[in-house]
């Protein structure tokens, strides 16, 4: 496709992740400028932000964690009409609550490790375990536990913000 679009890369955001997104919206934006696209660039620290005029599709890759990745952008921007880059809202609110995501894995056949929800430290955790909040996306770490005892740490590590 040799034709240049007007694209708004929607980066930074109000997630823990914001930093992150900062930096890899920098990097879209250098890489779609390189290829003669017309750039806009959005921060949507609040929902009350607004497309540039003339905006052809909105690159939400660099937007992270709670509002860039949960559905809430992705709905506004279908309440629009306006094409974006990535999942439906629907298709990223279950992926971005990652128990849902499991039991639809598990009701479609999709071969996955076992999981449970722990609300405290269980001794039948007998191999290595990840923890992190639910939902979120990588805004919360994320703790590899490869022993009991290290679990109750993990599970605090995964929930500090």
């Amino acid at each position: 496709m040799n034709r240049k679009l007007n694209i708004t890369v929607m980066l930074g955001g109000p997630s823990a992740e914001r930093e992150v997104s900062l930096r890899s919206g920098a990097g879209v934006v250098k890489a779609l400028r390189s290829l003669g696209h017309t750039i806009f660039e959005i921060d949507p620290e609040t929902p009350e932000w607004v497309l540039p005029p003339g905006t052809d599709i909105v690159c939400l890759a660099p937007l992270h964690g709670t509002y860039g990745e949960d559905g809430q952008v992705q709905e506004q921007l279908e309440q629009l009409g306006m094409p974006y880059t990535g999942c439906d809202s629907e298709s990223s609110r279950l992926a971005f609550d990652k128990v849902a995501t499991k039991k639809r894995c598990i009701e479609a056949g999709v071969p996955t490790a076992d999981f449970g929800v722990v609300g405290a430290v269980s001794e039948r955790v007998s191999t290595a375990a990840g923890c992190q909040t639910n939902p979120a996306g990588f805004e919360r770490r994320l703790a590899i536990c490869r022993k009991h005892r290290r679990l109750a740490e993990g599970i605090g590590r995964s929930v500090e913000v």
